[in-house]
This record gives C-alpha cells, sequence and structure tokens, in this order.
C-alpha cells in the first residue's frame, strides 16, 4: 500500500510517497524526485524507538514496551 505526505517536500513542496524497508522510512518526492530518510519514532510514553508493523488496516507505529501505536498515514489522508 502506498502512503503519501502531502506538500511536504522541502526542496519544492511537493508529494511525498512513503516507502519503508523493515524499520527504515524513505520519502521520495513525486514532482521533483528528492529522497530523504525519515527520522525514526520514537514512543512518546517511554522515549524508545518504535518499529513499523502491517495490521489489516494498513501500516503503523509499534512500541514493543508499552503496545503504544501510531497510524502511518494512507493516500488521501493527512
Amino acid at each position: 500500500m502506498v502512503m503519501w505526505r502531502m506538500k511536504d517536500c522541502p526542496k519544492c513542496g511537493g508529494d511525498f510517497f512513503l516507502d519503508f524497508d523493515g524499520s527504515v522510512l524513505i520519502d521520495h518526492c513525486l514532482q521533483c524526485g528528492y529522497i530523504q530518510s525519515r527520522p525514526k519514532e520514537i514512543c512518546p510514553n517511554c522515549n524508545i524507538e518504535m518499529l513499523i508493523e502491517e495490521g489489516d488496516d494498513g501500516e503503523f507505529y509499534y512500541c514493543l514496551k508499552c503496545d503504544y501505536t501510531k497510524e502511518l498515514h494512507k493516500v488521501g489522508s493527512q
């Protein structure tokens, strides 16, 4: 499933589509081709790095220590 971050490219203000490989999230700009690695997502409860998991409703960040989850944005949502 493709995920988007709308109008978030620092180079041209274009739309990023997100790709991930394990726990590394990479932004690709659809308009100018700019590529960047996203910073790690830190759990607000325990201050540790969260993993990217895939569930029935799409991808989300997941904390192994406290089970906190945060949904990744899907196509068309902001």
